[in-house]
C-alpha cells in the first residue's frame, strides 16, 4: 500500500516486535477466545497464537481490506467494517492497533452504531476513529476479559479522552499503560501508547503507568502507580510525578488571569494576501495599501519586536479599491482563492479588517524546540501563526510583564506548556490558547534585575535559547525560594518531557 493509502485509511500495520511485546504483558491464563478487530496483516494475532498455543478454539481477525498474504493458519478472516460485525459469543482476548482516522471519516457504519449505544452518548462528536474501536471493542470483551490496544498519543493528550479514560477507569479492574516516547512503526513518525485493560467489569483498583522509548522489562521501564484524578485528567500519564510538588505563592498566577489569549488573523488565502515587501512592489500594491505582520516564530526572536524591516506586508485593500488592484483580484480568483472557506465569508473576499487594537505581545502557536513570548513595540498584528497577547492593563504592571516573560522560559512555566500543550508529527508542541491560559507563570510586582533581561535576550538574538532557559530557570527558581528538592523535581520533569519529545535534555548544572 502507498504511504498516501496508508494515511487516508490510517492501516499503519503492527511491527513485529511490538505485537510481541503487547502480547507478552496479557495475561497467562489461557485464553480460547481472541479476536482482531483490524487485523491487518495479523501481526497480533499471530503473536497470540504464539503465546497461547493450539488450545485456542476462536481465533479471529476483521478488516474491510482483505490480506496482502496468505492468512496465517488457525485465524478465521472475517471481511468485513468491524461496525458491521456483530459476533455471538463475547472475547476472553481483545488486540488491537485501530486505524488513526479523523473523526470526519469516521464512516456511516461508525455512525450508525454510535447513534444505538446511548451508553457512549457523552463522547465528544471530534473523537477520531481509533476511538469507537476501542468502545465497540469493550462490548464484544466477557466479564473479567483483556484488552490490548495500541493507541496514538491522542489517547493521553486530545481533550475528548478524559471520558474515554474514565469509561475505562469504570470498566476495569486493572489499567497498565506504556508511553513510547519514539516511533517504533518503519512507515510513520506517529508516537503510540500500549494499553492493557484487565479484569472487565471488576473495580478499578490499580492504574499503573510507565515512559519509555524501549520495548522492554528493564528498570527504566518500570511502571508507576498514578491515582485516579491523575489518569482522568491526563497529566499523570506522561509524567507520574509532576504535581507531587505543589508551588503555594501569590505571585504565582494561571496566565489566563491576566491577559487574553486569540489567535492571530487567519487569511485564508495567505499567498495572496500575505508578501514580502518585494513582492508587494511587484504587484503594483501601494504601501498605504498594506501593513507589516508578523507570519512566523522566526520574526520573534528575541523579547521585544521593534524592528519591522524583515516583515512580510498583509494586503488591507476594501471594495473601494477593486479597480485600481483588478488585475491582483482577477489573478486571485484564478487560483480560485475566492471560493476558500475563509474568503467566502467576507463581504468582499479579497478585503480582510485588520483590528485598529494590536497585541501586546505574540506567542508560538506551534515551536519545535522552545516557545517565547515577545513584546510588541511596533504596534503591529500577527497571522494564526502566533497568538495574538493582550494584557490586562489595568491590573498587570510592566515589571510583571518582564516577570511573565522570563517566566515562560523557566523551567517552572515550561514544565506547564510541555503537559498541556499537545505534540503533533515531528515533536512540535501545538500550544492551544485553552492550553496556554493554564500555564502557571512567576509574576511578583516587583523590579526584574535589568542585567538578567538583557542577558537572556542576548542570548535569544544569538540563537541560543537552551542558554536563555538555564539564565531565567536559575533567577526564577531562586526568586521563589522553593527547595531545593522542589527546584530539582521541576527541572528534572522539564527535562523528561523534552525527553519525550526527541530533544536533548538542558544541562541546568555545570
Amino acid at each position: 500500500m502507498k504511504a498516501s493509502e496508508k494515511q487516508l485509511s490510517g492501516a499503519f500495520y503492527t511491527p513485529e516486535e511490538l505485537a510481541n511485546h503487547l502480547i507478552a504483558r496479557c495475561p497467562g491464563r489461557q485464553m480460547r477466545a481472541i479476536l482482531d478487530p483490524a487485523c491487518g496483516e495479523f501481526a497480533l494475532l499471530k503473536a497470540a497464537y504464539a503465546r497461547y498455543g493450539k488450545r485456542i478454539e476462536r481465533l479471529v481477525g476483521c478488516d474491510k481490506r482483505p490480506p496482502v498474504r496468505n492468512i496465517c493458519g488457525g485465524i478465521r478472516f472475517v471481511h468485513s467494517d468491524f461496525f458491521g460485525y456483530h459476533p455471538k459469543k463475547p472475547y476472553d482476548l481483545i488486540v488491537e492497533n485501530p486505524p488513526y482516522i479523523k473523526a470526519n471519516r469516521c464512516g456511516p457504519l461508525c455512525r450508525e452504531w454510535a447513534h444505538k449505544h446511548k451508553e457512549f452518548a457523552d463522547i465528544d462528536k471530534r473523537a477520531d476513529l481509533w476511538v469507537y474501536f476501542l468502545l465497540k471493542s469493550l462490548t464484544h470483551l466477557r466479564t473479567g476479559g483483556t484488552l490490548a490496544a495500541v493507541l496514538p498519543w491522542a489517547f493521553i493528550q486530545a481533550n475528548y479522552s478524559s471520558s474515554i479514560r474514565r469509561i475505562l477507569l469504570e470498566s476495569f479492574r486493572s489499567i497498565h499503560v506504556q508511553v513510547l516516547t519514539k516511533s517504533h512503526f518503519s512507515d510513520t513518525t506517529q508516537k503510540v501508547v500500549l494499553l492493557w485493560l484487565l479484569g472487565k467489569g471488576t473495580k478499578n483498583k490499580s492504574i499503573k503507568v510507565c515512559i519509555s522509548d524501549e520495548l522492554s522489562n528493564r528498570s527504566t521501564t518500570r511502571f508507576t502507580d498514578i491515582d485516579e484524578s491523575m489518569w482522568i485528567s491526563g497529566l499523570g500519564i506522561r509524567i507520574p510525578q509532576v504535581y507531587k510538588s505543589n508551588i503555594d505563592s501569590k505571585d504565582v498566577r494561571f496566565l489566563g488571569d491576566l491577559c487574553d489569549i486569540k489567535i492571530g488573523l487567519v487569511p485564508g488565502a495567505t499567498s495572496f494576501f500575505v508578501k514580502s515587501p518585494e513582492q508587494m512592489r511587484k504587484a503594483n500594491v501601494s504601501e498605504d495599501d498594506c501593513q507589516c505582520i508578523v507570519t512566523s516564530t522566526r520574526d520573534v526572536g528575541s523579547l521585544v519586536l521593534q524592528e519591522k524591516t524583515e516583515l512580510r506586508r498583509i494586503l488591507t485593500i476594501t471594495d473601494k479599491d477593486a479597480e485600481r488592484y483588478r488585475e491582483l483580484i482577477k489573478e486571485g480568483e484564478k487560483n480560485s482563492f475566492h471560493e476558500r472557506f475563509h474568503c467566502k465569508n467576507r463581504k468582499c473576499w479579497y478585503s480582510m479588517t485588520i483590528p485598529h487594537c494590536a497585541p501586546d505581545a505574540f506567542f508560538s502557536y506551534r515551536s519545535s524546540s522552545i516557545p517565547l513570548l515577545t513584546i510588541n513595540k511596533l504596534g503591529v498584528w500577527c497571522t494564526n501563526a502566533l497568538h495574538a497577547i493582550f494584557f490586562h492593563r489595568s491590573n498587570v504592571s510592566e515589571n510583571q510583564i518582564q516577570w511573565i516573560q522570563i517566566s515562560l522560559l523557566s523551567a517552572f512555566s515550561l514544565l506547564d506548556i510541555e503537559l498541556l500543550a499537545k505534540t503533533y508529527g515531528k515533536d512540535v508542541l501545538k500550544i492551544e490558547p485553552s492550553a496556554l491560559k493554564k500555564v502557571r507563570v512567576y509574576c511578583p510586582n516587583k523590579p526584574i534585575d535589568a542585567g538578567i533581561v538583557q542577558e537572556i535576550d542576548a542570548l535569544l538574538k544569538s540563537g541560543d535559547r537552551n542558554g536563555a532557559v538555564i539564565v531565567a530557570t536559575r533567577y526564577v527558581l531562586n526568586d521563589m525560594r522553593i527547595s531545593k528538592s522542589q527546584k530539582k523535581h521541576i527541572i528534572d520533569s522539564y527535562n523528561q518531557l523534552r525527553t519525550q519529545r526527541g530533544l536533548e535534555k538542558i544541562q541546568f548544572s555545570k
